[in-house]
């Protein structure tokens, strides 16, 4: 095996392994617990603003010269924080 490569699964993958590099590890993945007060503070005071129903237009991924329309309705969540539920004709997701 070459110096530096790393084989993971059936795959060889050469650079330096992200763990190595303290900078770039991460404890705990996801919002820093550090700013949860701020972030449910600020959702507090402006998440009324973008509460309610939207909608977006843009171009359809798999058909060129169409449009795909998502409808979007974001309301605040048990915890305090806005939560999207999308969807389209296509599909549906709830997007956290």
């Amino acid at each position: 095996m070459l110096t530096g490569a790393v084989i993971v699964g059936e795959i060889l993958v050469f650079g330096a392994d992200p763990d190595a590099i303290p900078s770039m590890r991460a404890a705990n993945p996801g919002l820093p617990l550090a700013i949860w007060d701020q972030t449910v503070a600020t959702t507090s005071v402006r998440g009324h603003a973008i509460e309610g129903f939207f909608r977006t237009t843009r171009p359809h991924p798999r058909m060129p010269g169409r449009f795909l329309h998502e409808h979007v309705m974001t309301r605040p969540d048990g915890i305090g924080l806005l939560r999207l539920t999308m969807g389209n004709a296509e599909n549906a997701e709830n997007v956290v």
